[in-house]
């Protein structure tokens, strides 16, 4: 009996090892799932055990939960410092997220643990190439190249290098031989994406439309999870216009599919490219059907009723759906839809309401969320957005739509850093897919960091080659990067495309191509040639007269647009561009008689009545510009454009309120806007002196904290002023002084920080130069009574002061 009770006394190590052991036997049984649960078992008892931990980092990682991988080889090199296998995982995991700060980081201690390790030495040599490359230092990356041949030559498997010599290959437009590499790579790693992405990036180069439709059809087949893929197999069909293939694909993947998903994206290619007759019909056999619910293509169909005016019937029909339905998340999802359209109808009250129902069931559902979210941020109530989405991500944590609205909660408290973090994310959940690496690679190209936004692009586009977007966002960004051979092939791709729409992007990406390059004869005669495209004329007219403005001055322009008119006298067009050359040429009379003329005939031209009322302001006529500004008004009353006009007017004029109330209304119509934003949170911290008003300006400014942009510096650091935080507000006025040397409003703000600061001295010099610029103006503005007193402030102090 004594015997019996000491063989039950085990200890908590051995039986975790007993755990380990059931879990390798569950894996090799091919049930993964309880073999996690065996090894969490074992680091229950055994936090320490380290094959455990690394047995189910890996496990997790071919599963894809690669977030909880890479937490737990953390923890394994955490506990094992030294261990090699953690190591080289971690630097694969970095490798293939693209995040080389981790990559360098492991892959470097790899190579201090076993500097004779092959593995190791092709991370490190892939490291080694890609900083060369940044470097642009051609020396080193060909260094680079050759040791990843030499690495391959000794073991084939080195997936590392492999990127290394496929991307010189690419680099140097040797295809045929890149074909082959890539063909070898994926014979060591088949279900390494990235390869195919290679292959077809390569075929598309090659233009080989027969290879590229193969490919699309095996990568779809071989990874027929990846919603990217399909996209991208459907794009092509399309842009091959073999829509009936499109068709017939979709159809497939809806027929064998109970997921409603499937059905549909079918059902929104059938309206796009069949027309609404087309959708309807599929609708109404799908519900016939009842093969799956019926419920959201109900939702379906009165949401197409609602797209074709009956806007209260599909509201109507959706609302039967919602009396009658029992009380699940497929009713939830259609509530949401019901808000949705309420929403779009104006009825924001009752859209509210069930999203709020909604949520009080189901607190995290992805639609609801997202509405709600997005109501929050406009309201610039960011904080309880973030909360809302942050438990949201917590049960879907891949919805490209939440980590979006999470980058512009973000975004709208000033963290420009969490932005981009959540913008990576989405592009990662989204599958690169356009929209989302487009989003990012702006993000990215705003903060200067050039190369990565051109490494999102180019991944997206290995997904969807042909797609115009993304094919004009790499074109700019090789402007922007002055890389002008690799911006002409983009041009080159977008013109093979043989659309309407590429190639009218592909025209003006080569204008700023050659204005960048200052080769004036040559971009004069790309005009002249969009000019006698019939699809382009306008376009390229429009152009060559302001390129003739520039270069030769208006009667050039002049004497360009009067040749246009004798052959088409009374074009509305020219006759505007015609006045804009006669306005610069003094002949006023003249220019207002035709801007007045296409007033009459255009009311709704905002162009012409703004410049009619500019030509007013210049003449010295404010009074007949307010009455022109009032006139457009009356034709466009909700104009933006002349809203904001109206906003000028009344701050010039000093009618400070008006002009708040005015971009207020412009606010709430369009938060998103950094010029409507900067001014009425401007205008708040510089007229109003109420707690309420500050923190107002204040909430409306945090989206400026890591600006660059001078004015929005000055801006945000003169409501920390206005709110008594100096030692904030310095920095940001400095920055905004030094970017906006003639603005003395700026001038000033940037004193008075310096005087709070207790700089005096510093203070009283740059006050004083603030008064001389401003003494020359025929009339002082309005904060001269503010800047001469604390002048007189500081004179005083310092006279006070005791001398030495």
């Amino acid at each position: 009996m004594f015997l019996l009770v000491l063989a039950g006394c085990k200890s908590s190590e051995e039986r975790a090892e007993e755990h380990y052991q059931n879990g390798l036997a569950l894996i090799e049984q091919g049930d993964v799932d309880r073999a996690l649960v065996e090894f969490r078992n074992v680091f229950r008892l055994n936090g320490s055990h380290r094959d455990a931990r690394f047995t189910y980092a890996r496990v997790q990682r071919d599963r894809g939960a690669y977030s909880d991988a890479y937490g737990q080889f953390l923890r394994l090199i955490e506990q094992y410092p030294n261990d090699l296998e953690g190591r080289i995982a971690l630097s694969d995991m970095a490798l293939d997220q693209g995040n080389w700060d981790d990559l360098e980081r492991h892959a470097s201690r790899a190579a201090s643990i076993a500097p004779d390790n092959l593995k190791a030495q092709s991370l490190t040599n892939i490291l080694l190439y890609y900083n060369a490359v940044q470097d642009e230092d051609e020396a080193t990356r060909k260094q680079a190249v050759d040791q990843a041949a030499s690495l391959l030559a000794q073991d084939e498997s080195l997936l590392a290098s492999y990127r290394v010599v496929i991307d010189d290959l690419t680099r140097q437009a040797r295809w045929d031989e890149a074909l082959k590499k890539l063909d070898a790579a994926i014979a060591q790693s088949p279900d390494d994406l990235s390869f195919y992405q290679g292959q077809l990036a390569v075929l598309y180069e090659l233009d080989d439309t027969p290879a590229i439709r193969a490919m699309l059809e095996e990568i779809s087949q071989r990874f027929p999870e990846n919603e990217a893929i399909k996209q991208s197999l459907v794009a092509f069909y399309v842009e091959e216009q073999d829509i009936d293939a499109a068709e017939t694909f979709l159809r497939s993947e809806a027929d064998n599919s109970d997921e409603i998903e499937e059905s549909a994206r079918l059902v929104i290619f059938l309206q796009q490219y069949r027309g609404n007759d087309a959708a309807r019909a599929e609708l109404e056999r799908l519900i016939a059907d009842n093969r799956l619910s019926p419920l959201p293509f109900q939702a379906m169909l009165a949401q197409l009723k609602f797209q074709q005016g009956d806007q209260d019937g599909a509201i109507a029909d959706l609302e039967a759906v919602v009396k009658d339905g029992a009380r699940n998340a497929e009713l939830r999802d259609i509530e949401v839809d019901l808000a949705q359209l309420h929403f779009q109808k104006g009825n924001l009250v009752e859209a509210r309401r069930l999203v709020e129902q909604v949520l009080d069931e189901d607190a995290t559902h992805p639609g609801a969320v997202k509405l709600k979210a997005s109501w929050l941020i406009q309201d610039d109530v960011t904080g309880d957005a973030i909360v809302l989405l942050r438990n949201a991500l917590g049960q879907s944590p891949r919805d490209a739509e939440l980590l979006t609205l999470m980058a512009q909660a973000h975004e709208r408290e000033g963290n420009r850093k969490l932005m981009t973090d959540m913008l990576s994310l989405a592009v990662d959940a989204s599958g690169y897919a356009p929209t989302e690496a487009i989003r990012y690679a702006s993000a990215l190209a705003s903060d200067d960091k050039l190369r990565a936004a051109e490494d999102v692009v180019n991944d997206a586009l290995r997904l969807a080659p042909g797609n115009t977007d993304l094919l004009g966002a790499l074109g700019s960004l090789y402007i922007r990067m002055e890389n002008w051979t690799r911006a002409n092939r983009v041009v080159d791709e977008l013109m093979a495309l043989d659309t309407d729409n590429a190639k009218t992007l592909a025209m003006s990406l080569r204008a700023q191509s050659l204005s960048g390059q200052n080769r004036n004869d040559d971009l004069l005669s790309l005009l002249e040639g969009i000019a006698e495209n019939p699809d382009t004329k306008k376009l390229g007219e429009s152009a060559i007269f302001r390129a003739r403005l520039l270069e030769g001055g208006p009667q050039s322009a002049l004497n360009y647009v009067d040749g246009l008119l004798a052959q088409v006298p009374g074009d509305a067009d020219y006759q505007f561009l015609r006045a804009g050359a006669l306005a610069m040429l003094n002949r006023t009379d003249e220019a207002e008689t035709i801007f007045r003329k296409l007033a009459s005939d255009q009311p709704d031209s905002t162009g012409v009545w703004i410049a009619l009322y500019r030509l007013k302001l210049i003449l010295g006529e404010p009074d007949a510009a307010a009455e022109v500004l009032q006139e457009a008004l009356q034709a466009l009353p909700d104009n933006p454009a002349l809203r904001m006009v109206l906003a000028d007017q009344s701050q010039a004029s000093g009618q400070f309120e008006d002009a708040i109330a005015i971009y207020a209304a412009l606010y709430e119509d369009n938060p998103s806007s950094l010029v409507v934003a900067n001014n009425l949170a401007s205008l708040l911290a510089d007229q109003r002196s109420d707690a309420a008003s500050l923190q107002r300006a204040h909430t409306i400014a945090r989206r400026f904290r890591d600006a660059e942009i001078p004015a929005l510096q000055d801006t945000y650091g003169w409501i920390a002023y206005r709110m008594g935080n100096y030692a904030e507000a310095l920095p940001y006025l400095a920055g905004a002084a030094e970017g906006l040397p003639e603005d003395q409003r700026v001038q000033y703000h940037y004193g008075a920080a310096l005087a709070a600061a207790g700089q005096r001295d510093a203070a009283l010099a740059q006050l004083n130069r603030t008064a001389e610029a401003i003494a020359s103006q025929p009339q002082p503005p309005e904060f001269a009574g503010a800047l001469q007193a604390e002048i007189d402030k500081l004179t005083q102090a310092s006279a006070a002061q005791p001398q030495d």
